[in-house]
């Protein structure tokens, strides 16, 4: 606001003088309606006996044991996501790949479709992962690891 270059303390001045948490919960629902969008999602779940239809959140649910199907079995939770290119690890988390095509075709028309996994790392507990297998997506992505109890 003037010709002179701004200082160190010009700079924590301006930033001291905005009010951030309009920002910071703008953010915070951005990171649960992308994970949301994600969990809404149905899709079918195959068994010898039956066809049914089931949301990926409920499918984690079933995975992670928190909630008992007499239509699909845990196993068939768990094959049903990693082909989402999701997957509940041994420690009660949700790990969502990076790459995957099925995350991607699902977050298609929205804010996130090619930039989730930088969203979601802004979760709560919310950790990088290592390269992991999904089955049936066809390959090995790095992924976003998030405690379910934080969905």
């Amino acid at each position: 606001m003037n010709s002179r270059p701004a200082t160190i303390e010009d700079a924590y001045q301006l930033i001291d003088s905005n009010k951030w948490e309009a920002y910071k919960d703008q953010v915070e629902v951005d990171e649960r309606r992308c994970i949301q969008s994600i969990l809404q999602h149905q899709v079918r779940v195959e068994s010898e006996e039956r066809i049914c239809t089931r949301t990926l959140g409920e499918l984690v649910e079933i995975a992670a044991k928190h909630r008992f199907d007499n239509e699909v079995t845990t196993r068939q939770a768990l094959d049903a996501l990693s082909r989402h290119g999701l997957k509940v690890d041994d420690d009660a988390r949700l790990i969502v790949s990076n790459t995957a095509q099925a995350i991607s075709t699902i977050l298609r028309d929205t804010p996130w479709a090619s930039g989730w996994s930088t969203v979601l790392s802004r979760l709560p507990g919310a950790q990088r992962t290592a390269a992991v297998r999904f089955s049936g997506a066809g390959a090995v992505s790095r992924a976003i690891s998030v405690e379910i109890g934080n969905l």
